[in-house]
């Protein structure tokens, strides 16, 4: 079950994760601030299409962007905003050798699994 959530929670989440992220200083891993940035763009994105459709809480969505919203996929979401294809997410190999995808991202960043660099 996903919680319910209105336009004004997802931008003020935006607002909070953009600020953390951009004062962030060293507090912290570059995994945890990765993390923070996912996060921040997700919930950008979401506030966007939330904005554009007119839908003031998650639970008035339909079809597509009910599944986007639903979703962590950033391409599913730019999607809705009739943006895909004009952002590149590539898939990001790990030191495993496995391939993460855009919407697989924040996993990656929260379980802290380093990138092969």
């Amino acid at each position: 079950m996903s919680l319910r959530a209105d336009q004004r929670d997802y931008k003020n989440a935006f607002k909070k994760h953009y600020h953390a992220y951009s004062n962030w200083q060293g507090t912290g891993s570059n995994l945890s601030r990765r993390l923070i940035l996912a996060y921040c763009v997700e919930c950008g994105l979401k506030y966007e299409v939330m904005k554009q459709e007119c839908l003031i809480q998650t639970t008035d969505a339909q079809g597509e962007v009910k599944t986007a919203l639903g979703q962590h996929d950033l391409r599913k979401l730019l999607k809705c905003l009739k943006k895909a294809g004009m952002y590149k997410f590539p898939a990001i190999k790990t030191r495993c050798g496995d391939s993460v995808h855009p919407e697989e991202y924040h996993q990656m960043c929260r379980y802290c699994i380093p990138p092969d660099e």
